[in-house]
């Protein structure tokens, strides 16, 4: 009876709570599916995977796959829940906080706010309402005075903003700043038409492109707006892509990029350090020349007193094999004796004089050991002969290699570039006339990298060349090309040679190879047996005889004598040879300043009775003069002196000490003008 009554309380009470399998495993499908609807668990699949799941349920080990639809919609609404508060999350940007117009420009501050609020996304009444947060000191106190007025836009608190913070001449401030703005030496273009852009929207937000593109124009460096200049600029991205095709056309023509400011400061950093080094080195090489100097005085004071004490010292303790007749006899009568080479006897009383069956007059030397004091029948080597020990060769010692070897073995060095009167012809490469220079100093051929035909494949080389004060030059590969001479065309191999002075340059192989013979009495040069080419020079005779190369102090020259030297365009004279010559002769700065000196000027200032004579070859005092200025400045030397009947200069070395350039190229062009 009891047992139905349970019966029936499991069929219509709460849900029981079983601990035992084998009590489940009693259950008919029916039963399972009632229990596992009354827990909210899964009614669904066989008998087996029923009573599984309700046992798991009652051990606490049911997974999420266990329950029914109910519990995976709630399920599903809490992750859909939580991916609505990530979609929610927005990025948010703080503005700057303002006090007043000394540190931060009311301009600045509106910019980055208007900014902040458009990332944000805040309304016209929220950008009202967040203000308050960002504003500090005199500006907090005003917008505190000025709040009962209930703005119901943002533009009328901007204007009342920029009425109380913004300077008064704020426009004409910005506009004067427009119109003295000029590009920096170390100021891309890209970077100078941004800001003369932002500057121009400042002043006036809808100023036209126009207007925009002409103070830019306006502010460039002289060479990019000369190139620039004639193409069109009507809006600024003309302008930009003029600016793109100008630097491309730079790097063509240059090989170099424009340089960023830090790579202009590594610039000075380096030409720094090694002018500390250089002063060191001269500091070492005074020092070495002071005690060469020294060491010659003390030997010339100690020689003649070791001299006499030998002549006066007695010679019964030493071996007398060679007797003079007469001790007493004078220094300056002994004379040095042909057959031993001593200097205590002359070839009358040598020891050797009967040990020698050939003529005394000449120096004894054996033919199987090479020495000079005994003859080839008196050589104890006679009948074992001498071995080298190196190469177990009779007839020599390995002394006797090693002499022979330094004598005979040269290292074999490219030299360049290192004749001081060139001889040239001319040619045709690519259909194009060029000087051909003729430099039998040197090995091989070169050309300068300008000239190398776009289609010739160049090949890299491991070779170091290097120019007539054995600086080394940058070799790019070498290449062939093809040259046509008096209407002969020839094929030769060339190392690419980074700003060769010459064009081209063809060395001993190639003058070998064509069988060249140079006759400088009719000037001609014969190829191949059969072709005679005329051969020219830059300098004239004339001009040798009006130039002369000394060693001596310019500030020491006779008063008729002008003296030019090397500036920069910024006239920062504290160093080298025109520190010198500022000190020495006065500053002409004020002069000079006047002037507005530009790259390739030669500015004469006359000074008392002297003329100096100004090559500016750089624009500032720390970068590197190229030498097609240094040319060009020469040239307006020239000029400058024809001007003032000037006929007698004297030139220093100039460009060559701080500034490191080849002594010898810019030597060339002051042959060729002068």
């Amino acid at each position: 009876m009891s047992q139905n009554n349970s019966d029936q309380e499991n069929e219509i009470g709460e849900p029981i709570f079983v601990s035992l399998s084998n009590e489940i495993n009693k259950f008919k499908k029916p039963q399972l599916i009632l229990e596992l609807n009354k827990r909210n668990l899964n009614s669904v699949g066989t008998v087996a995977e029923l009573k599984n799941r309700l046992l798991k349920y009652l051990n606490g080990e049911s997974s999420s796959d266990d329950f029914g639809t109910i519990n995976k919609n709630y399920q599903n609404l809490n992750n859909q829940t939580e991916t609505n508060k990530m979609d929610n999350k927005k990025l948010y940007f703080k503005p700057n906080i303002f006090s007043d117009s000394s540190s931060v420009s009311i301009d600045a501050f509106l910019k980055k706010y208007q900014r902040a609020a458009s990332i944000n996304g805040w309304s016209e009444q929220e950008k009202l309402l967040y203000i308050p947060a960002f504003l500090e000191g005199p500006a907090l106190t005003f917008y505190e005075n000025i709040e009962h007025q209930n703005f119901n836009n943002w533009a009328d608190l901007e204007k009342q903003l920029r009425n109380e913070f913004e300077h008064i001449a704020h426009k004409d401030m910005l506009r004067l700043l427009l119109e003295k703005r000029k590009q920096l030496d170390d100021e891309l273009p890209m970077a100078f038409i941004n800001e003369i852009e932002s500057l121009c929207r400042r002043i006036d937000s809808e100023m036209a492109q126009q207007e925009i593109t002409r103070y830019i124009m306006k502010g460039f460096k002289p060479n990019i707006a000369r190139y620039i200049g004639i193409l069109d600029n009507s809006t600024l991205k003309l302008l930009k892509d003029n600016i793109i095709k100008y630097e491309m056309v730079e790097f063509m023509v240059t090989g170099e990029t424009n340089q960023s400011p830090s790579e202009i400061k590594n610039d000075i950093i380096t030409n720094k350090l090694n002018q500390i080094s250089n002063e060191f080195n001269e500091k070492i090489n005074l020092l070495n020349e002071n005690n060469n100097k020294f060491k010659n005085e003390m030997e010339n004071i100690i020689k003649p007193q070791i001299q006499n004490n030998n002549l006066n010292k007695p010679n019964n303790f030493k071996k007398n094999r060679n007797f003079l007749p007469n001790n007493n006899i004078n220094n300056n009568n002994i004379k040095k004796c042909n057959i031993c080479f001593k200097n205590n006897h002359t070839m009358e009383f040598c020891h050797f004089k009967n040990k020698n069956n050939s003529n005394n007059n000449d120096k004894m030397q054996c033919t199987i050991c090479s020495r000079n004091n005994h003859s080839t029948e008196n050589c104890r080597f006679k009948n074992n002969p001498i071995n080298c020990q190196l190469c177990n060769m009779i007839g020599h010692s390995a002394q006797t290699f090693f002499l022979t070897l330094a004598v005979t073995l040269q290292l074999t060095t490219y030299k360049i570039n290192h004749i001081s009167e060139p001889l040239f012809i001319r040619a045709k490469l690519n259909n194009i006339d060029v000087p051909i220079t003729i430099d039998t100093g040197a090995n091989i051929c070169c050309i300068r990298h300008t000239l190398v035909p776009p289609e010739n494949k160049i090949i890299k080389e491991n070779i170091i060349l290097s120019g007539p004060n054995n600086n080394p030059l940058t070799v790019y590969g070498s290449t062939t090309i093809k040259l046509k001479i008096n209407s002969h065309d020839f094929e030769t191999s060339v190392f690419i040679v980074k700003n060769l002075l010459c064009h081209i340059i063809i060395g001993n192989k190639f003058l070998h190879s064509n069988k060249a013979i140079i006759n400088f009495h009719n000037n001609t040069l014969i190829l191949n047996d059969s072709i005679t080419i005329q051969t020219y020079t830059n300098i004239s005779k004339t001009n040798i005889n009006n130039i002369k190369e000394e060693i001596a102090d310019i500030f020491l020259v006779d008063s008729n004598y002008s003296i030019a030297h090397c500036i920069s365009a910024d006239l920062k004279m504290s160093k080298g040879i025109a520190f010198r010559i500022k000190t020495t002769f006065g500053n002409t700065t004020p002069q000079l300043e006047k002037l507005n000196p530009q790259i390739g000027d030669a500015i004469p200032i006359k000074i008392g009775n002297k003329i100096i004579y100004h090559l500016v070859t750089k624009q500032k005092y720390f970068h590197k003069p190229k030498y097609d200025d240094i040319k060009l400045t020469i040239q307006n030397l020239k000029k400058s002196m024809q001007k003032l009947h000037d006929f007698k200069i004297a030139i220093p070395t100039i460009a060559s000490g701080v500034d490191k350039c080849n002594w010898a190229i810019i030597k060339q062009s002051i042959f060729k003008e002068f």
